[in-house]
Protein backbone atom coordinates (compact mmCIF):
# COMPACT_ATOMS: atom_id res chain seq x y z
CA UNK A 1 0.00 0.00 0.00
CA UNK A 2 3.07 2.35 0.20
CA UNK A 3 3.11 2.31 -3.45
CA UNK A 4 -0.10 2.81 -4.37
CA UNK A 5 -1.89 4.44 -1.97
CA UNK A 6 0.35 6.80 0.19
CA UNK A 7 3.63 7.13 -1.58
CA UNK A 8 1.42 9.47 -4.82
CA UNK A 9 -0.84 11.29 -2.78
CA UNK A 10 2.04 12.77 -0.83
CA UNK A 11 3.86 16.05 -1.40
CA UNK A 12 6.56 16.84 -1.77
CA UNK A 13 7.29 13.13 -2.17
CA UNK A 14 8.09 11.07 0.63
CA UNK A 15 11.01 9.04 1.87
CA UNK A 16 10.41 5.50 1.87
CA UNK A 17 12.75 3.07 4.49
CA UNK A 18 12.09 -0.25 4.18
CA UNK A 19 12.81 -2.35 6.97
CA UNK A 20 11.75 -5.84 4.91
CA UNK A 21 14.48 -8.36 4.45
CA UNK A 22 12.50 -10.30 2.13
CA UNK A 23 12.11 -8.25 -0.68
CA UNK A 24 8.25 -7.60 -0.74
CA UNK A 25 8.50 -4.01 -0.07
CA UNK A 26 7.56 -0.75 -2.60
CA UNK A 27 10.54 -1.50 -4.46
CA UNK A 28 8.25 -4.38 -6.43
CA UNK A 29 6.53 -1.27 -8.00
CA UNK A 30 9.28 1.00 -9.08
CA UNK A 31 9.01 3.57 -5.95
CA UNK A 32 12.77 4.60 -4.56
CA UNK A 33 12.91 2.98 -1.00
CA UNK A 34 16.52 2.73 1.31
CA UNK A 35 16.26 -0.65 2.92
CA UNK A 36 17.60 -0.20 6.45
CA UNK A 37 16.91 -3.53 8.80
CA UNK A 38 15.43 -3.21 12.26
CA UNK A 39 18.52 -4.48 13.74
CA UNK A 40 19.74 -0.55 12.94
CA UNK A 41 16.75 0.90 15.02
CA UNK A 42 18.94 3.78 16.25
CA UNK A 43 19.45 4.99 12.41
CA UNK A 44 16.17 4.26 11.55
CA UNK A 45 14.73 6.65 14.92
CA UNK A 46 17.26 9.34 13.59
CA UNK A 47 16.17 9.59 10.16
CA UNK A 48 12.64 9.76 11.19
CA UNK A 49 13.13 12.17 13.78
CA UNK A 50 15.76 14.63 11.71
CA UNK A 51 13.49 14.63 8.97
CA UNK A 52 12.17 17.68 7.27
CA UNK A 53 9.54 16.15 4.74
CA UNK A 54 7.40 12.97 5.77
CA UNK A 55 8.82 9.35 5.60
CA UNK A 56 7.42 6.25 5.73
CA UNK A 57 8.88 3.60 7.35
CA UNK A 58 7.55 0.08 5.88
CA UNK A 59 7.90 -2.36 8.55
CA UNK A 60 7.31 -5.81 6.65
CA UNK A 61 6.30 -9.07 9.05
CA UNK A 62 10.29 -10.77 8.63
CA UNK A 63 11.30 -7.39 10.70
CA UNK A 64 8.47 -6.53 12.80
CA UNK A 65 9.88 -8.53 16.03
CA UNK A 66 13.18 -6.73 15.84
CA UNK A 67 11.78 -3.44 15.37
CA UNK A 68 9.42 -3.96 17.92
CA UNK A 69 12.19 -4.86 20.01
CA UNK A 70 14.02 -1.53 18.93
CA UNK A 71 10.36 0.52 19.89
CA UNK A 72 10.72 -1.62 23.46
CA UNK A 73 14.69 -0.18 23.83
CA UNK A 74 13.79 3.15 23.52
CA UNK A 75 10.84 4.44 25.08
CA UNK A 76 9.07 7.28 23.28
CA UNK A 77 10.38 6.51 19.93
CA UNK A 78 6.86 5.46 18.73
CA UNK A 79 5.86 9.19 19.52
CA UNK A 80 8.23 10.29 16.65
CA UNK A 81 5.40 8.91 14.32
CA UNK A 82 2.18 10.83 13.54
CA UNK A 83 0.56 7.78 12.26
CA UNK A 84 0.74 4.10 12.68
CA UNK A 85 -1.14 2.37 9.70
CA UNK A 86 -1.71 -1.61 10.58
CA UNK A 87 -3.02 -3.39 7.49
CA UNK A 88 -5.79 -5.91 8.23
CA UNK A 89 -7.88 -8.37 5.37
CA UNK A 90 -10.61 -10.54 5.77
CA UNK A 91 -9.28 -13.49 6.76
CA UNK A 92 -10.47 -14.24 10.39
CA UNK A 93 -6.76 -14.94 11.66
CA UNK A 94 -5.43 -12.25 10.18
CA UNK A 95 -7.89 -9.74 11.87
CA UNK A 96 -7.32 -11.08 14.70
CA UNK A 97 -3.24 -11.02 14.20
CA UNK A 98 -4.42 -7.09 13.41
CA UNK A 99 -5.96 -6.86 16.86
CA UNK A 100 -3.04 -8.53 18.26
CA UNK A 101 -0.38 -5.91 16.79
CA UNK A 102 -2.73 -3.22 17.84
CA UNK A 103 -2.20 -3.88 21.30
CA UNK A 104 1.45 -5.01 21.15
CA UNK A 105 2.36 -1.46 19.82
CA UNK A 106 -0.22 0.48 22.42
CA UNK A 107 1.87 -1.52 25.18
CA UNK A 108 5.27 0.09 23.44
CA UNK A 109 3.05 3.78 23.91
CA UNK A 110 1.12 3.79 20.42
CA UNK A 111 -1.62 6.61 21.25
CA UNK A 112 -4.60 6.19 20.21
CA UNK A 113 -4.90 9.30 18.19
CA UNK A 114 -1.77 7.74 16.14
CA UNK A 115 -3.58 4.22 15.06
CA UNK A 116 -5.31 4.26 11.52
CA UNK A 117 -6.41 0.86 9.72
CA UNK A 118 -6.31 -0.25 6.62
CA UNK A 119 -9.00 -2.42 5.73
CA UNK A 120 -7.11 -4.77 2.43
CA UNK A 121 -8.62 -6.95 -0.30
CA UNK A 122 -12.27 -6.07 0.78
CA UNK A 123 -14.75 -7.59 -1.80
CA UNK A 124 -15.48 -4.62 -4.47
CA UNK A 125 -19.11 -5.42 -4.27
CA UNK A 126 -18.98 -4.34 -0.08
CA UNK A 127 -17.27 -1.05 -1.26
CA UNK A 128 -20.54 0.04 -3.49
CA UNK A 129 -22.82 -0.79 -0.77
CA UNK A 130 -21.12 1.39 1.72
CA UNK A 131 -18.78 1.32 5.33
CA UNK A 132 -21.50 -1.09 6.58
CA UNK A 133 -21.42 -3.83 4.17
CA UNK A 134 -17.08 -3.71 4.79
CA UNK A 135 -17.77 -3.78 8.32
CA UNK A 136 -19.42 -7.14 7.84
CA UNK A 137 -16.72 -8.76 5.89
CA UNK A 138 -14.38 -7.35 9.02
CA UNK A 139 -16.50 -9.02 11.93
CA UNK A 140 -13.25 -9.35 14.35
CA UNK A 141 -12.50 -5.79 13.93
CA UNK A 142 -15.93 -4.67 13.89
CA UNK A 143 -16.35 -6.07 17.30
CA UNK A 144 -12.47 -4.47 18.64
CA UNK A 145 -14.04 -1.29 17.35
CA UNK A 146 -16.92 -1.65 19.44
CA UNK A 147 -14.46 -2.16 22.58
CA UNK A 148 -11.99 0.43 21.85
CA UNK A 149 -13.86 3.31 19.89
CA UNK A 150 -10.73 5.79 20.98
CA UNK A 151 -8.96 4.20 18.10
CA UNK A 152 -9.69 5.41 14.64
CA UNK A 153 -10.61 1.91 12.56
CA UNK A 154 -12.92 3.12 10.15
CA UNK A 155 -14.53 0.49 7.27
CA UNK A 156 -13.98 3.29 4.74
CA UNK A 157 -10.17 3.61 4.66
CA UNK A 158 -10.82 0.43 2.09
CA UNK A 159 -9.07 -1.02 -0.47
CA UNK A 160 -10.38 -3.35 -3.04
CA UNK A 161 -9.25 -7.01 -3.93
CA UNK A 162 -7.55 -6.38 -7.11
CA UNK A 163 -5.55 -8.28 -9.52
CA UNK A 164 -3.63 -5.58 -10.77
CA UNK A 165 -1.31 -5.60 -7.88
CA UNK A 166 0.08 -8.13 -8.67
CA UNK A 167 0.46 -7.81 -12.22
CA UNK A 168 1.72 -4.16 -11.44
CA UNK A 169 4.37 -5.97 -9.40
CA UNK A 170 5.51 -8.21 -12.09
CA UNK A 171 5.56 -5.19 -14.27
CA UNK A 172 7.83 -3.13 -11.47
CA UNK A 173 5.41 -0.58 -12.05
CA UNK A 174 3.18 1.74 -10.01
CA UNK A 175 -0.64 2.76 -10.44
CA UNK A 176 0.38 6.04 -10.83
CA UNK A 177 3.21 5.66 -13.79
CA UNK A 178 0.59 3.62 -15.52
CA UNK A 179 -1.91 6.68 -14.87
CA UNK A 180 0.72 8.74 -16.25
CA UNK A 181 1.41 7.09 -19.14
CA UNK A 182 0.16 8.78 -22.15
CA UNK A 183 0.09 6.44 -24.71
CA UNK A 184 -3.53 5.12 -26.46
CA UNK A 185 -2.76 1.58 -26.60
CA UNK A 186 -6.51 0.84 -27.51
CA UNK A 187 -4.66 2.49 -31.08
CA UNK A 188 -1.69 1.03 -30.63
CA UNK A 189 -3.23 -2.71 -30.35
CA UNK A 190 -5.25 -1.96 -33.27
CA UNK A 191 -2.41 -0.47 -35.15
CA UNK A 192 -0.44 -3.73 -34.39
CA UNK A 193 -3.13 -6.03 -35.38
CA UNK A 194 -3.67 -4.19 -38.47
CA UNK A 195 0.20 -4.61 -39.24
CA UNK A 196 0.20 -7.84 -38.18
CA UNK A 197 2.98 -6.89 -35.68
CA UNK A 198 4.86 -10.09 -33.67
CA UNK A 199 2.07 -11.53 -31.25
CA UNK A 200 4.70 -10.83 -27.93
CA UNK A 201 4.40 -6.79 -29.05
CA UNK A 202 0.78 -7.39 -29.62
CA UNK A 203 0.47 -9.40 -26.15
CA UNK A 204 2.39 -6.49 -24.22
CA UNK A 205 0.21 -3.60 -25.87
CA UNK A 206 -2.89 -5.45 -24.64
CA UNK A 207 -1.36 -5.95 -20.83
CA UNK A 208 -0.97 -2.46 -20.93
CA UNK A 209 -3.75 -1.58 -22.30
CA UNK A 210 -5.73 -3.49 -19.37
CA UNK A 211 -3.57 -2.41 -16.94
CA UNK A 212 -4.10 1.01 -17.54
CA UNK A 213 -8.57 0.29 -17.49
CA UNK A 214 -7.87 -0.97 -14.29
CA UNK A 215 -5.62 1.71 -12.67
CA UNK A 216 -8.48 3.70 -13.89
CA UNK A 217 -11.38 1.71 -11.63
CA UNK A 218 -8.86 1.26 -8.76
CA UNK A 219 -7.44 4.90 -8.60
CA UNK A 220 -11.02 6.30 -7.24
CA UNK A 221 -11.20 3.27 -4.80
CA UNK A 222 -8.06 4.68 -3.25
CA UNK A 223 -8.36 8.61 -2.97
CA UNK A 224 -11.31 7.60 -0.76
CA UNK A 225 -9.13 5.20 1.22
CA UNK A 226 -6.71 7.83 1.57
CA UNK A 227 -9.05 10.35 2.25
CA UNK A 228 -10.96 8.14 5.43
CA UNK A 229 -7.42 8.02 7.25
CA UNK A 230 -7.78 11.26 7.57
CA UNK A 231 -3.80 11.77 7.52
CA UNK A 232 -2.28 15.00 9.92
CA UNK A 233 0.23 17.42 8.69
CA UNK A 234 -0.76 16.28 5.08
CA UNK A 235 -1.54 18.42 1.87
CA UNK A 236 -2.70 15.44 0.20
CA UNK A 237 -2.06 15.64 -4.62
CA UNK A 238 -4.06 13.55 -7.18
CA UNK A 239 -5.10 14.55 -10.58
Amino acid sequence: MVASLLYPRLTPAPTVISVESLGQDSSRYGIPREVLYATRFPEIMRKVKTATTHVIVDVGVSEFGDFLEGLSNYPGSITDYDVVLVVANPNERVQQDTVDTIETLAAVGMQPHQLRVLFNKAPRRSLHRGATEVAAHFSTLAGYRGVRPDYLIDPAASVVEAEIFPELAAHRLSIQDVLDDPKDYSTLVDEAVAQEKPDAEIRHLVEMLGLKRAAQSVRAILDDAFLALRLPNVEPIHD
